[in-house]
């Protein structure tokens, strides 16, 4: 039996409507989750091995001799190996994607539509640092007077700025290394005629903040039920040990239940989503499981912690087919239009 190839699977074939190829805002995306998840053992390895405990390197006195460290060959070889497995490995698996490329639905293939090779994926990856190994060498062998020193910064922009009118400019949206390799970096198919409209960015906000003046409009009341409760003047403590950890608590469980038990109801969306006509589903269009709702949850209030993770969420729900954030890929979940 022959396997019909579908046109966004088909890099040689011809789409009005869309690109099988993966452009600069979704490549874009990826990249920066994937370095901030290679960032974190980067960080522990610093932390353990620098000479310099890592609250002194703002010292001009310490500086010179962290930097020297991080451009050490040592540390150099480890963040690279590093890397290099992370992605490689993760090309080759069954998803052919790293984590941050399958949350925006995009992964690596050949030219031929196969799975890369290692060879192929040596190649892309010592060719996409090269211009990073280049400077190193330069700066580590004094070949950069100092005055010229800013001069090294530039020229990374600059290697930045190239890849990314190469994705905007070249007909398969290649850079100089996938080209070298002869890799192609494609969008996952998109659904044919979904039975739902994904609710965008605008629906979603608005949403959020009828639902997020409903939730403070509680948590002052609740708090300040709790503040009518005066504690005797003579055990001031018993504030801090009770009423304290109460109102933490409150703010902390209150918004899970309100989302929580709406989310759960007849109508599967608050009161803020039912004023913008949406609703929560599976990506299977089945009501979400209380698990689902609890993992969505934990995982938008513990990234929502780091400022540039918001911004990520955003782009992500722009960009995705399903207008998907992370935690609503994590959770499994979608918003859609409801008929009014």
């Amino acid at each position: 039996m022959t396997e019909t190839t579908s046109p966004t699977n088909n890099p040689n074939s011809t789409e009005t409507d869309r690109s099988p190829y993966a452009g600069v805002m979704k490549r874009g995306i990826a990249s920066f989750i994937d370095v901030i998840l290679l960032m974190i053992p980067y960080m522990l390895y610093l932390f353990y091995f620098s000479p310099i405990p890592l609250s002194l390197i703002n010292n001009p006195e310490h500086r010179l001799e962290y930097l020297e460290f991080t451009q050490s060959i040592p540390v150099v070889l480890s963040a690279q190996i590093l890397s290099f497995f992370y992605f490689s490995f993760q090309y080759c698996s069954k998803y052919q994607a790293t984590l941050g490329m399958r949350l925006v639905d995009i992964k690596l293939t050949t030219e031929n539509s196969n799975k890369p090779s290692w060879p192929s994926l040596s190649l892309r990856y010592f060719l996409y640092i090269l211009p990073t190994l280049i400077l190193i060498f330069l700066n580590r062998n004094n070949m950069i007077p100092v005055e010229y020193q800013e001069a090294s910064m530039w020229l990374s922009a600059l290697t930045i700025i190239i890849i990314i009118l190469m994705i905007a400019l070249t007909k398969r949206k290649q850079t100089y290394y996938d080209m070298a390799a002869k890799t192609l970096v494609l969008q996952q198919p998109k659904e044919i005629n979904p039975p739902f409209i994904y609710a965008g960015l605008g629906r979603r906000f608005f949403s959020y903040l009828a639902d997020l003046i409903i939730i403070l409009f509680l948590l002052g009341v609740a708090i300040y039920g709790l503040g009518v409760i005066d504690p005797p003047k003579d055990s001031p403590s018993i504030f801090d040990l009770v009423l304290r950890p109460s109102i933490f608590l409150i703010a902390l469980i209150l918004p899970l239940a309100y989302s929580l038990l709406q989310y759960r109801s007849k109508y599967q969306a608050t009161l803020g989503m039912r004023l913008l006509s949406i609703k929560i589903m599976t990506t299977d269009y089945q009501k979400p499981s209380i698990k689902q709702l609890l993992l969505r949850y934990f995982i938008d209030f513990i990234t929502s912690l780091l400022p540039f993770i918001n911004f990520i969420a955003t782009a992500m729900i722009l960009c995705t087919d399903r207008k998907q954030a992370h935690y609503d890929k994590m959770s499994k979940t979608i918003f859609v239009k409801t008929s009014k």
